[in-house]
């Protein structure tokens, strides 16, 4: 059995203990709060088949697949997407809406749960060569080029930007076209 003084000891912690586990709740409840009111976007790229019945799969038109999920609470409004090459001094450039049947239309509003795809045609037309025209824009004649990350980045209308690495199928066809133009300069 304790003797009193030591109980007059032990209870001077409480007070301790007490002050610390409310600084705790107050942290908590304060990130809890703030954690839900922030804009968050998953956004995925890749390169996609149009699968249509009838046609064969190998004359299926190919797109650039861009896709956004709202996962915070409050609506994200996307105005603009955008591309980013590099890390340090990235090169940049705009990418304008096609007009495309199966894609969205920007400015497009998410509300929490929803998504939106962005789909740009990757045609073999020459003059329609999205490959081509963004590896003669933003990769060609430029040093490490082969190291340098690619993004495709989001704007929101808060002044946010989202932004996903390239990578997968996209970035071998896009290596590989910039490989096949640097030979041919």
């Amino acid at each position: 059995m304790l003797d009193q003084d030591t109980w007059r000891f032990i209870n001077t912690f409480a007070p301790w203990f007490s002050a610390f586990g409310t600084f705790a709740a107050v942290c908590v409840s304060l990130y809890l709060s703030r954690s839900g009111v922030r804009q968050r976007l998953k956004v995925r790229i890749d390169e996609r088949l149009l699968i249509q019945q009838g046609v064969d799969s190998k004359e299926a038109p190919r797109f650039l697949f861009v896709n956004a999920v709202n996962l915070g609470t409050p609506d994200v409004i996307i105005t603009m997407v955008s591309w980013r090459v590099g890390m340090f001094r990235p090169s940049t450039a705009m990418q304008i809406a096609d007009d495309n049947p199966y894609s969205k239309k920007l400015p497009v509003t998410l509300k929490f749960g929803e998504e939106a795809t962005l789909l740009y045609r990757l045609d073999p037309d020459p003059t329609l060569d999205w490959v081509k025209q963004f590896c003669e824009s933003l990769i060609v004649g430029r040093p490490w080029w082969k190291r340098r990350p690619i993004w495709v980045v989001l704007h929101a209308s808060t002044g946010r930007d989202f932004a996903a690495k390239v990578s997968g199928k996209l970035l071998k066809t896009i290596r590989a076209r910039a490989k096949q133009l640097e030979g041919k300069t």
